[in-house]
C-alpha cells in the first residue's frame, strides 16, 4: 500500500510539471504558435513618406492610405504616391502634420484629423481643403468619423464638432461643469444611436440625436451631453 501511494503521488507530481510546462510554453511570446508573421515591411526607403504611421484607411478602389507625421501616403500595391502639401492649405509656411486619423465618407471624401486641424482630401484633384472649425484658433484632431445619416463627427482637443449639411459646424461645450477643458480623444456610435465620447476625464454621452443646425446669423449652437 505504501508504495502504490508514493507512485500515486509521484505520478501527479510528474503531471501538474508537465501542465505547467505545457502552460509556459503556450504563453510564451517567443513560441513558434505564439508568434505573428510578417510577410512584408516598407520604409522610407521603399515609397512611404515619413517613417511614422498614425493611421491607415482603404478606399473603394482598393487603395492603401496612411497618414504619418509629416504627410499622407497612397499605396496600390505596387507605386507610392506621397502628399505632403497640407500646411500650405493654411497660408503657414510648410511645416510637419501628424495625420492622426483618416476617414472616408459616401462622397469618396477623404477626411484628415490633424495636429493642424480638419482637413478633407479630393482624391481626383489630388487637393487638400481646410474645414475650419468654430474656435478662435484650429485645435487638433484627434478622430473623425460618420454617423448613421452621415453626419462628420469630430474628437478635437478643444471638445466634439459636428460637421452638417453644407459643412456648417456645431460644436460642443469647450469644458466641463468645472470648468476644466473637454480633450476629446475617440469618438463612436453604438447601436441604439447614441454618441460616445472618450476625453480626458471619462467619456461623454450624446442624449439626443444630433439634427440641429445653428443659424447663420448666430455663433454656432452647443451639443448637448449627459
Amino acid at each position: 500500500m505504501p508504495t502504490l501511494v508514493y507512485v500515486k503521488k509521484k505520478f501527479l507530481v510528474c503531471t501538474i510539471s508537465c501542465l505547467s510546462y505545457v502552460l509556459i510554453w503556450l504563453c510564451n511570446p517567443l513560441s513558434a504558435k505564439a508568434q505573428l508573421t510578417v510577410s512584408a515591411h516598407f520604409g522610407v526607403e521603399d515609397g512611404l513618406v515619413q517613417k511614422s504611421v498614425l493611421s491607415i484607411t482603404q478606399d473603394n478602389q482598393g487603395f492603401m492610405w496612411f497618414g504619418t507625421e509629416d504627410g499622407l501616403s497612397r499605396f496600390d500595391g505596387l507605386r507610392w504616391r506621397n502628399f505632403k502639401n497640407i500646411s500650405s492649405v493654411t497660408g503657414k509656411s510648410p511645416a510637419p502634420v501628424l495625420i492622426r486619423s483618416l476617414f472616408w465618407d459616401s462622397q469618396n471624401r477623404l477626411w484628415l484629423g490633424t495636429s493642424l486641424g480638419l482637413f478633407t482630401f479630393d482624391p481626383i484633384t489630388e487637393k487638400f481643403k481646410q474645414i475650419l472649425l468654430p474656435y478662435s484658433s484650429q485645435p487638433e484632431v484627434k478622430q473623425v468619423i460618420a454617423d448613421r445619416s452621415g453626419q462628420i463627427l469630430v474628437a478635437t482637443s478643444s471638445g466634439v464638432v459636428l460637421i452638417a449639411k453644407g459643412e456648417r459646424a456645431i460644436r460642443s461645450k469647450m469644458t466641463f461643469n468645472n470648468g476644466e477643458n473637454i480633450f476629446a480623444y475617440a469618438i463612436g456610435e453604438s447601436a441604439d444611436g447614441k454618441i460616445w465620447c472618450g476625453t480626458s476625464k471619462g467619456f461623454l454621452k450624446q442624449r439626443s440625436n444630433l439634427t440641429s443646425l445653428p443659424s447663420p446669423r448666430k455663433q454656432p449652437s452647443s451639443l448637448i451631453f449627459c
